[in-house]
């Protein structure tokens, strides 16, 4: 892994996010939000790291294709991204 790498991972809002994507499986950047405790604005800086990162992959979903009429975007792990999901989650663990 590079510098920027670990400079992303090891805080604290991207591994909440890579954990409680591979505790809940796929979702929403709002729920995630309201969800973790964090602002959006933080969870979507780290969700667009992490997906140039090959850890995550999203979706926009068009205003069509919800109920309110509203973009939303669908974020989930990529085989990578589950990989550091589980190594993340059991040095959290061990920390407890």
């Amino acid at each position: 892994m590079t510098k920027d790498t670990w400079k992303v991972l090891l805080y604290e809002t991207p591994a909440k996010i890579l954990v409680h994507l591979k505790e809940n499986g796929n979702t929403y950047v709002l729920k995630m939000t309201h969800e973790l405790g964090l602002t959006y604005s933080h969870v979507t800086r780290s969700v667009s790291r992490m997906e140039n990162m090959g850890l995550i992959k999203s979706e926009r979903r068009k205003k069509t294709e919800n109920r309110r009429g509203e973009r939303r975007k669908n974020i989930q792990l990529t085989f990578k991204g589950y990989q550091v999901a589980e190594y993340l989650d059991g040095i959290m663990k061990e920390l407890e």
